[in-house]
């Protein structure tokens, strides 16, 4: 084979290499990049499932004390019908503001569970897609 021939042929032998090692450094830089985001999507994952488990701790501990409250004592609509002073109607009264702020707190610390798990579906679903492409 003459050696033009062989020259031209290591110039193209050479610039398929080059074209061949810009592309493996893009797909190198696209990994990194996917891999970065799975990571970040598992971090934030992870702070889901910790503020989850937080608010299900948060209901049972809710719940726990409704139970622990609701034994032996008359329901306030007794109380006050068999209240026998002014005292007594007022700390009925009180009772029953208290009762709807702990209702309260009892209805948002639901809702915060709701929208956590919510989250942490569509987390999961981010996660697992994004894991999947990576693959």
């Amino acid at each position: 084979m003459p050696v033009s021939e062989l020259l031209t042929r290591m110039r193209d032998l050479y610039r398929r290499a080059e074209d061949a090692g810009e592309a493996h450094g893009a797909v190198e830089r696209e990994v990194a990049e996917r891999r970065g985001k799975v990571d970040r999507l598992q971090r934030e994952l992870a702070g889901t499932r910790v503020r989850l488990a937080e608010a299900r701790d948060e209901t049972g501990r809710l719940a726990r004390q409704h139970y622990r409250g609701a034994s032996g004592v008359l329901p306030p609509s007794l109380r006050l019908l068999f209240g026998g002073d002014e005292r007594e109607v007022r700390t009925v009264l009180e009772h029953g503001r208290a009762v709807e702020r702990v209702l309260g707190d009892r209805a948002a610390a639901a809702a915060r569970l709701v929208a956590e798990e919510r989250r942490l579906d569509r987390l999961a679903t981010r996660a697992r897609g994004a894991l999947d492409r990576q693959l």
